[in-house]
């Protein structure tokens, strides 16, 4: 069966490939997640899931490491015109939660996909998220 890489250190992600690949294999990417907030959002999700297949394309590479394709992912938060990435901390996460609170955001996915032969494929996906307003007891929680 083919080698699939997750380039994430994602439970979710890891959980997601489960459902549709048999025992994919996780190398976390160290690539600097530093890309200017003032780029699109589309393109922001994708230069940074791509900066992290990148940097594991490399590694797999120099170790000589069989793969048979790998994936990497970034997912954000648009809303009010500004990226949101994950949260620092969770007063970081309560604030953000409390901000979207009641409103409509837009959740981007940035999704690169590198394959054994050399080829490479990469897709944005968005998808809106409404939330009731909520009570600081269920934001806390």
């Amino acid at each position: 069966s083919a080698i699939a890489i997750l380039a994430s250190q994602s439970p979710d992600r890891l959980n997601l490939l489960k459902q549709i690949v048999r025992d994919p294999q996780v190398i976390v990417s160290n690539f600097e997640e530093n890309l200017s907030k003032d780029l699109p959002v589309e393109d922001f999700v994708i230069q940074t899931a791509t900066g992290k297949l990148d940097v594991v394309v490399e590694e797999l590479k120099k170790n000589q490491t069989p793969f048979d394709y790998i994936i990497a992912a970034d997912t954000v938060i648009h809303f009010d015109n500004e990226i949101i990435c994950k949260p620092k901390d969770d007063e970081d996460a309560r604030n953000t939660i409390r901000r979207l609170s009641g409103t409509s955001h837009e959740v981007y996915t940035g999704l690169a996909i590198y394959y054994k032969n050399g080829s490479r494929t990469s897709l944005v996906e968005k998808t809106i998220v409404t939330f009731r307003d909520l009570p600081q007891s269920t934001i806390d929680a």
